[in-house]
């Protein structure tokens, strides 16, 4: 990796990795978080959820039914 210590450093020799294959076969790599937050600008709550191995987010989907808990707090998050 070109200038790994740089925020802006770039892979100059790569594999390609099928995403889905890996999550398959590595299940115990992912991590799956839901977030629902306000969003000020359209007055409303956006949820999705994210799957990351490690710090590389490998999907980002629309959640179509966030909990009660993540709807109140995200409300009150959004608010205060």
């Amino acid at each position: 990796m070109q200038g790994s210590a740089s925020p802006d450093a770039r892979i100059l020799l790569a594999l390609p990795v099928d995403i889905d294959e890996l999550v398959q076969r590595c299940p115990q790599l992912v991590q799956q978080s839901d977030t629902v937050e306000w969003d000020d600008a359209q007055g409303t709550l956006k949820a999705w959820r994210r799957l990351q191995i490690g710090q590389l987010t490998v999907k980002v989907q629309p959640l179509a039914k966030p909990s009660e808990d993540e709807l109140h707090q995200a409300m009150l998050n959004g608010h205060s």
